[in-house]
């Protein structure tokens, strides 16, 4: 396909990404808050659930934009639409491990050998993913292909949904 035209398969892609980062997003607030969007405490086991969500989200974010591909060949990833971009995520990478751990596995590792992710690594990784979403936001904006403006409308329309309460910039 030529550089200066949009792909359609591309462009349907957006929603579902931009979904997923807003998804990151608000799991991130709250685990950093300790709050639901209406203000109240995340009580047990929701505090739990919502952590496991903030770790399932990084993980989702971080292989978009550092152009992960599943055994499947099948993912949206951040160079589909920006050329030559990947991330950046060093908190990503050296928790990945503990993060597959906790999440996808029910293993012997979890208990001899268990990594807590703990709270300032959380938000390290955190703030490095929301660095690298604008870093490739702003790549994607000097293109000037119409992804960005697509990206954009999405974007605005969560701030207008059950996501408002994230800072989804």
């Amino acid at each position: 396909m030529p550089d200066n035209q949009v792909d359609p398969k591309l462009m349907s892609a957006i929603h579902h990404v931009v979904h997923d980062y807003a998804n990151f997003a608000s799991s991130a607030r709250m685990r950093r808050t300790g709050k639901d969007s209406c203000g109240n405490a995340l009580l047990p086991p929701v505090n739990t659930h919502v952590g496991h969500a903030f770790y399932l989200n990084c993980r989702k974010i971080a292989d978009f934009l550092q152009n992960k591909n599943s055994r499947e060949n099948d993912d949206v990833l951040a160079e589909h639409y920006v050329p030559g971009f990947k991330a950046c995520l060093p908190t990503n990478d050296k928790l990945r491990g503990a993060l597959n751990k906790q999440l996808a596995h029910v293993t012997y590792a979890r208990i001899s050998g268990p990594h807590d992710i703990q709270p300032a690594e959380c938000e390290q990784m955190e703030d490095e993913i929301r660095s690298e979403w604008r870093r490739f936001l702003r790549e994607l904006k000097k293109l000037n292909q119409g992804y960005a403006d697509e990206f954009e409308r999405n974007l605005t329309e969560r701030k207008d949904s059950e996501f408002g309460h994230c800072d989804l910039d």
